[in-house]
C-alpha cells in the first residue's frame, strides 16, 4: 500500500518511515500492557485501548482523499494485469492448446 501512495523517488524513504513507526509502536506495546495491567490489575481495559486505537486507524483510513484511493485502484490493477498478461521477459505470452508457452 506504500508503494501506491509515494512517488517514485520518495518510496524508500517512505518505506523507511513505515519501519519506524511499527518499530517504535511494537516498542511501545510493552509498556503500555504492563501499565495498564499495573494500574486497573485487568486486561479488560487493554482491550478498551486497542479498541480505540483501531477505531482510530479506521478514521484515517476512511479520510483518505478519494484521489489518493483511485490511484491506488489505477496502480492495483495495472500492476495485476502486468503480472497476468506477460511473462518473466515482459512479452506477451502466446499459449498453445495445452497451456504451454509457444516459441
Amino acid at each position: 500500500m506504500v508503494a501506491a501512495y509515494t512517488n517514485e523517488k520518495w518510496r524508500a524513504r517512505a518505506f523507511g518511515v513505515r519501519y519506524v513507526v511499527s518499530f517504535s509502536a511494537s516498542a511501545c506495546s510493552v509498556p503500555l500492557v504492563a501499565y495498564v495491567y499495573g494500574a486497573t490489575g485487568d486486561f479488560k481495559y487493554l482491550f478498551f485501548v486497542l479498541a480505540a486505537l483501531a477505531c482510530l486507524m479506521l478514521a484515517a483510513a476512511v479520510c483518505m482523499p478519494v484521489q489518493v484511493q483511485r490511484r491506488a485502484a489505477t496502480y492495483v490493477r495495472r500492476r495485476a494485469a502486468r503480472r497476468g498478461s506477460r511473462n518473466w521477459r515482459g512479452h506477451r505470452a502466446s499459449l498453445g492448446t495445452n497451456g504451454s508457452s509457444l516459441k
